[in-house]
């Protein structure tokens, strides 16, 4: 009878220190996964951002609204809270290391060429140049935010 019950309970025994060793190791290893998926999230954010960005000062600089017109106020304002929100996504991903510095000053160079000018004026001339620096400077910081995030080392514990 012994000889088959000793089995069973060691079975039962391991089975129990299995769910409750699982359920420890997920419980300890739970806040990096959090602090990782919420980095992933704010890059996403910061990258519809500059999408944005793109799409709203390009034909601003284009001259493709209206002088004085409500499209031209409301991409002038779009840009600006745009820019902010990046600037705070970024700082959420790279806790104050060298890639949010870095981040930054890219982030405030582009903001200079985009709200440069005669930005706020109501009624922008049509600059070529700085539509084409735009384009640029947003594939540029997209392509180093995620290059960036990607060095960044990851939680564990």
């Amino acid at each position: 009878m012994i000889d088959l019950v000793a089995p069973a309970l060691a079975a039962f025994v391991g089975a129990v220190l299995g769910a409750i060793g699982k359920e420890f190791l997920d419980r300890m290893f739970e806040p990096s996964r959090r602090s990782e998926a919420v980095r992933d999230a704010m890059l996403e954010s910061c990258l519809r951002c500059l999408d944005n960005i793109a799409a709203h000062a390009i034909p601003y600089w284009l001259s493709e609204y209206e002088a004085g017109s409500r499209e031209t106020t409301s991409a002038e304002a779009l840009l600006m809270s745009e820019f902010k929100n990046l600037s705070g996504c970024i700082v959420q991903i790279f806790d104050y290391c060298d890639g949010q510095n870095l981040c930054l000053e890219e982030t405030t160079a582009l903001r200079r060429t985009c709200t440069g000018g005669q930005f706020g004026d109501g009624k922008p001339e049509k600059d070529l140049e700085k539509a084409a620096e735009i384009r640029t400077g947003v594939a540029e910081l997209k392509r180093n935010l995620m290059v960036r995030r990607n060095k960044l080392p990851r939680r564990r514990l």
